[in-house]
């Protein structure tokens, strides 16, 4: 079986602690954006603010969506190591 922090972040919003996630840059191979919205889909926790994108000095720097005491961000032009970029 494979391994997953669901569990944990489940928990985690379920105790009332907020969790930010911003594990993938939008090139990143190794994390894909898409792999990590469906596993998010997976705590089916309701969306409170729909996909849309976030702002640094006017330009598009990612995008956001949250949920209940969850916020998945997405940085633009990142790959799998976001501080790098």
């Amino acid at each position: 079986m494979p391994f997953t922090v669901l569990p944990m972040i489940q928990d985690l919003i379920s105790s009332g602690i907020s969790v930010w996630i911003y594990s993938s840059g939008d090139t990143d191979g190794r994390v894909p954006v898409t792999s990590s919205r469906y596993s998010i889909n997976k705590l089916q926790t309701s969306v409170k603010t729909l996909w849309h994108p976030w702002m640094y000095e006017g330009e598009v720097g990612g995008y956001v969506v949250g949920y209940q005491n969850l916020t998945f961000v997405t940085i633009s032009g990142a790959g799998h190591f976001v501080p790098s970029y």
